[in-house]
């Protein structure tokens, strides 16, 4: 059984360290820790916008000009903006012609389906928060 968890000296820093399951929590390198308490940014929002977004136009926003390792992209308030292209400095972002509908048979792949029933806004104004994380 590994050590996973170390609350104090890792090398010359202190703080909090948990590995991945299996590795031991001393000699890990940062890819293999999934907490250091150390890590600038770590489990926090650390990017927020607010963007006007048109409709049915694509709108590609870089949030860092360094690399954030997993950037989670956390859309406030408005369901139906679509995010693709998530790297690790940027993602785009694009708001449907029409509102997405529940389908009628539920499948493992998704829930919601383009329908044609409401066109969105001509323009969105959206908020969102990238948040830095290990998977």
């Amino acid at each position: 059984m590994s050590k996973r968890v170390l609350l104090g000296k890792k090398g010359s820093t202190y703080g909090l360290f948990i590995s991945k399951p299996g590795v031991d929590v001393t000699s890990a390198n940062t890819d293999q820790l999934v907490f250091d308490s150390t890590a600038a940014g770590y489990g926090q929002a650390i990017f927020k916008e607010t963007i006007t977004l048109s409709r049915g136009t694509s709108q590609t926003r870089t949030f860092s000009s360094q690399n954030i390792p997993n950037p989670t992209i956390i859309i406030l308030g408005e369901q139906f903006v679509e995010v693709s292209n998530v790297t690790a400095t940027q993602a785009t972002f694009l708001v449907p012609n029409f509102y997405s509908a529940m389908t009628a048979a539920y499948s493992t792949t998704a829930i919601f389906t383009r329908g044609s029933t409401k066109q969105t806004p001509a323009s969105t104004t959206i908020t969102y928060l990238v948040i830095r994380g290990h998977t």
